[in-house]
């Protein structure tokens, strides 16, 4: 049952960032590829005057780009990390609530500390 809800959970997320980091690789070569002059004939197109569209304008949409690019790279990155997270979340629940009694049976045996220290730890947990 948990896999199939991770399976439903996970292909969907695969592919969304898969498209995101294409469509994000595709703006970052746009931008790069973009000079001056096909920036001033872009803005011109709307009636923007050729001094308005400086230099400024042209490194804030490569900044921009690098921004998209590196932030879809974060996040495929950190994926994996998120989704064994998640499962191991959900591992210790289920054993945690179905054989919880016998955990703490078992820490309370086999736990290598002082007897004081242990009933400390214990009522805690309990």
């Amino acid at each position: 049952m948990i896999l199939i809800i991770l399976l439903i959970l996970i292909i969907p997320s695969i592919l969304i960032i898969q498209t995101l980091i294409v469509e994000a690789t595709n703006t970052m070569d746009l931008v790069q590829k973009v000079s001056s002059e096909d920036m001033t004939g872009f803005f011109e197109g709307f009636g923007i005057r050729e001094e308005a569209v400086d230099s400024f304008t042209i490194e804030f949409l490569k900044k921009f780009g690098n921004f998209i690019v590196n932030s879809a790279s974060e996040l495929i990155g950190s994926l994996p990390e998120k989704i064994l997270g998640i499962f191991v979340l959900f591992f210790v629940m289920y054993y945690g609530f179905k054989e919880g009694k016998e955990l703490y049976i078992s820490l309370e045996k086999h736990l290598p500390i002082k007897s004081h220290h242990k009933n400390k730890l214990l009522k805690k947990i309990h």
